[in-house]
């Protein structure tokens, strides 16, 4: 009965002694789980705040490209232009000249 007893309370103190294991591994899985998800989460912000970046680079592209078409539409219209008051000007001389 003795034997019985002390092999009882060897199993109680290896049963005490996982159970504490146990209770540490846990502990110690849940100060990982929380680690990673905080990691995680940090990631998923950093991964959303990239692709708003991209998004307003993408807009300004959109918005100098289109600056870039106005530019050359202008540039177009100036060089019309030039055209334009280079025939007036040669017109005005040669009325000029009939006048005289």
């Amino acid at each position: 009965a003795r034997r019985a007893w002390e092999h009882a309370a060897r199993v109680t103190d290896v049963s005490n002694a996982c159970h504490g294991d146990l209770n540490m591994l846990r502990q110690l899985a849940r100060s990982r789980l929380s680690l990673f998800a905080a990691k995680l989460e940090g990631m998923e912000l950093a991964v959303s705040d990239a692709m708003h970046h991209a998004r307003d680079l993408d807009v300004v592209k959109g918005e100098r490209d289109a600056l870039m078409r106005e530019r050359e539409s202008l540039e177009s219209e100036r060089e019309s232009l030039r055209h334009t008051v280079a025939a007036l000007e040669c017109e005005v001389r040669e009325r000029g000249e009939e006048c005289e």
